[in-house]
């Protein structure tokens, strides 16, 4: 990841961070969640979602990058997320989320969701984005 920040110019505003997210997280402007919270039960996700809260200062912003199950819909993208909610059920115990599933465990961890909206790229995923209340 190191490479990756290097490579787009953003090393001396950027940096990546290994740890275990649902224990702890350091401060930072931005974080940025991209396909992680989907891989956890409502539980561990909401310590990821806790610990970067405690270390978040009033002005950040919390960005998630993932699938948002849509339930009733039937187009591709909706098939693929109902797909992947069974794999991860089997797999992990976890699901992707709706909307409001997210807003939810969003606002019991201290974020407030401010946008919701498919990504124009990357397929069949959304943009979530939270500030600290």
């Amino acid at each position: 990841m190191t490479a990756e920040i290097d490579r787009a110019g953003m090393a001396d505003r950027c940096a990546a961070v290994g740890g275990d997210a649902r224990l702890d997280v350091p401060t930072a402007d931005v974080y940025l969640f991209r396909m992680v919270l989907c891989d956890f039960p409502d539980p561990q996700a909401a310590a990821v979602l806790r610990a970067a809260r405690r270390a978040a200062p009033l002005a950040a912003e919390l960005v998630i990058i993932d699938r948002i199950r849509r339930p009733g819909a039937t187009d591709p993208a909706a098939t693929h997320a109902a797909m992947s909610t069974l794999n991860l059920m089997v797999m992990t115990g976890a699901a992707e989320r709706t909307q409001g599933e997210y807003g939810s465990l969003l606002h019991h961890a201290g974020w407030t969701l401010t946008d919701s909206r498919p990504l124009t790229s990357g397929g069949p995923l959304h943009y979530l984005s939270a500030v600290t209340r």
